[in-house]
């Protein structure tokens, strides 16, 4: 048996929404699998190595390893967190949280003077990554985690000229999974970061809303004028703050605000959208009316609270050390997160979203 591929079948299984029963019979295979075989495997040193150990088993293959350790912490860590098993018995008795913290205990002890994490003394880019998503996952506070990205980004596994790490598609992939998510400064809620607008325009304000020419016009249009002048993006449920450009008094001359969102004379536009769609109105102050337009948007997909395509474990890390008053989650990230009620979010995240958003990374709905 590999171990790697053990720890990535269950995870495939998983993906495709194979009803695992939350039974302790064993006769259910994820339980056989987990205590029968895999906690069994465990070395003493918390460790498992590339192949079940048996007597013809080479010895090199015996002994343990970063890969196949990474890969099957995580897997015993979301199996742990959708059945809530911890002790059961196969023969002897196995604790699950056990298998976690000696996993975790074991990559530990791989890390490096140079923050990297491999077997024989060597750091490698892949098992560096490998290691710190897994004690990431058991621990997202371990002290080993800001040496392997410092490792990652700036020593000696740092990427190359062109941008990769090792010129290896795969392993690239997998260091960029341990970055944590940016979310650049966009000044005019154009949709377009300021440092984009800087780079595109030279020195053109990033306060000025670009694209007035791809807004949706509402029949409101001054005359001679076929766009709006002016247009913005919002996001749900995110607080939206802008101040228009000219000399106040501002008021609302006629079309709709989205709501939730306000003109204050002098001229600042605020508060939190709560409906989507696209709003068009007109404004007027001392320089004469505008046409202007909002478009209210959900911000990439509910559970997917990093963006990175894929609802999944590190999702649910993020939402829980928020809630546990850990880390704060983004402003953008924040409606990402608001899962309960389905389809119609309450603006507050509790363990009611925390339990959705586990079901949806484990494909149960």
């Amino acid at each position: 048996m590999s171990i790697p591929d053990t720890a990535l079948g269950l995870a495939a299984l998983r993906q495709t929404g194979y009803a695992y029963t939350n039974s302790t019979d064993q006769t259910n295979d994820l339980f056989r699998a987990l205590y029968c075989v895999v906690l069994p495997s465990q070395r003493a040193d918390g460790g498992w190595p590339l192949a079940r150990p048996l007597a013809t088993t080479p010895a090199n293959l015996g002994e343990s390893a970063v890969v196949s350790t990474a890969l099957m912490l995580q897997a015993l860590k979301i199996t742990q967190i959708a059945t809530g098993w911890i002790n059961q018995t196969c023969i002897a008795t196995y604790n699950l949280s056990d298998g976690v913290n000696n996993a975790a205990i074991y990559l530990a002890t791989q890390q490096h003077a140079d923050g990297g994490f491999g077997v024989k003394g060597i750091s490698t880019p892949l098992e560096t990554a490998l290691a710190y998503a897994a004690i990431f996952t058991a621990n997202p506070n371990h002290a080993t985690l800001t040496p392997a990205q410092d490792y990652l980004l700036t020593g000696a596994g740092k990427p190359g000229t062109n941008g990769s790490w090792g010129n290896d598609p795969f392993v690239t992939a997998l260091v960029l999974k341990t970055l944590p998510a940016t979310t650049l400064a966009d000044t005019d809620k154009d949709g377009i970061p300021d440092a984009v607008e800087l780079v595109m325009s030279g020195s053109y304000a990033p306060s000025v809303a670009d694209g007035r020419n791809l807004a949706t016009g509402n029949g409101q249009s001054q005359p001679g004028t076929n766009t709006t002048l002016f247009a913005a993006t919002a996001y749900l449920n995110v607080p939206f703050s802008l101040g228009l450009q000219g000399s106040a008094p501002f008021s609302h001359l006629s079309g709709q605000l989205p709501p939730g969102l306000s003109l204050s004379s002098a001229g600042l536009i605020s508060g939190t959208p709560n409906q989507l769609g696209d709003f068009n109105f007109v404004y007027g102050n001392a320089g004469g009316q505008t046409v202007a337009a909002i478009s209210v948007i959900t911000q990439g997909t509910p559970g997917d609270i990093n963006s990175d395509g894929a609802i999944d474990v590190a999702d649910v890390v993020l939402l829980q050390r928020h809630i546990l008053g850990l880390a704060g989650l983004a402003a953008n990230q924040i409606p990402l997160a608001d899962l309960v009620p389905a389809g119609q979010p309450d603006g507050v995240l509790d363990v009611a979203d925390m339990q959705r958003l586990i079901r949806l990374s484990l494909e149960l709905e």
